[in-house]
């Protein structure tokens, strides 16, 4: 067993860990959500944060990951969003999908800067996803990404009522949200989009 071998299977453990089944939970049916939670505010963390981005910057990815898993497991959601960029991209750890999504779907739970992109990431990575409404639940990730003013969350939107992936065929909200990636964000017409979701897996989707 390689030493990255090693640090991926023991990072991979520490979020399980973590989140205490918090992503099993979410993908089983019929669950709800925990209540939304706030971002805690502390120089500290935030220095840690800007110390692992800055080593990441310079190829050094297994330091920065070190950093953002200890800070991940003390529940900071910008840690959990970077840590889960990094098993999705196989940044210091190895690629890990699933370990990537699990760290997103606790990061989203938190009101914080990333908030959009987190759900973002969730949506492209149900995308990859089977299940039945594996596709649907993409779509719905992306609704909460443009909700959370993260507006590259247009071009996906546009993707899935273009082609009818997830929802019906709607060209109308497809044109409307291509053309508005050319404005600052504007959210479509209630009459044209679906109510936004929960943020909760309601099937059980492999990646």
């Amino acid at each position: 067993m390689t030493e990255r071998t090693k640090n991926h299977l023991w990072k991979g453990l520490l979020v399980s860990a973590m989140l205490g089944g918090a992503a099993f939970v979410a993908l089983q049916p019929n669950q709800t959500v925990k209540p939304t939670k706030s971002q805690r505010l502390d120089p500290t963390i935030d220095e840690m944060i800007k110390q692992a981005r800055g080593l990441q910057k310079v190829g050094r990815w297994e330091a920065a990951a070190d950093i953002l898993t200890q800070l991940a497991h003390d529940g900071h959601p910008v840690a959990l969003y970077h840590l889960g960029r990094a098993f999705k991209n196989g940044w210091g750890t190895e690629r890990d999908l699933p370990q990537a999504r699990a760290a997103f779907l606790e990061a989203v739970r938190y009101q914080f800067r990333f908030r959009g992109e987190t759900a973002y990431e969730l949506g492209r990575l149900f995308q990859r996803s089977s299940g039945e409404k594996c596709a649907a639940i993409a779509l719905q990730w992306f609704e909460k990404a443009l909700a959370w003013d993260y507006p590259k969350a247009h071009v996906q939107l546009a993707k899935h009522y273009e082609r009818g992936i997830g929802t019906d065929r709607d060209l109308d909200v497809a044109f409307f949200t291509t053309n508005v990636l050319r404005l600052p964000v504007i959210h479509p017409p209630q009459s044209t989009t679906r109510a936004f979701c929960t943020p909760v897996v309601t099937v059980w989707c492999r990646i």
